[in-house]
């Protein structure tokens, strides 16, 4: 059965905490993934890997089906504002995800594939998901 393993960072995440401050920073964190729960199935798991990277677990995934999962994922959290402090702020997220037969690959090299897989859809220009080793990202 594949295993969907995802890599999520909030797009400029450093410029709200330049701005607005780290409490308004904290309030984002704590709304995205209150999102990211909400837009997942009862069988995915998400967690925070450290400052404001995700990293999302999603059983029975296959590759067809995870870009378009990402996706449906990513529009809901983008969907409305984030409120805060500071008042709304408009947040986006980029995704990068792999599948693979977790029998056949390790935990460790799923996450790096996932990693790289995020490090290209920041460098099309953040806002969308990247599934590793395709060459399709949808923004906006």
């Amino acid at each position: 059965m594949p295993l969907g393993v995802v890599m999520a960072d909030i797009d400029h995440f450093k410029s709200i905490n330049d701005k607005y401050g780290h409490p308004v920073g904290d309030e984002v964190i704590r709304e995205v993934a209150v999102r990211l729960l909400g837009a997942l199935r009862t069988e995915d798991c998400v967690g925070r890997v450290g400052g404001e990277e995700f990293m999302l677990v999603m059983p029975a995934c296959p590759e067809e089906d995870l870009h378009e999962a990402l996706e449906r994922i990513r529009h809901k959290i983008i969907a409305d504002p984030v409120q805060t402090a500071a008042g709304p702020l408009n947040v986006t997220l980029s995704f990068g995800g792999v599948s693979a037969v977790p029998e056949t690959d390790e935990s460790q090299t799923l996450m790096k594939q996932a990693d790289d897989a995020l490090y290209q859809a920041k460098h099309a220009g953040r806002n969308c998901s990247m599934i590793y080793g395709a060459n399709a990202a949808t923004a906006g």
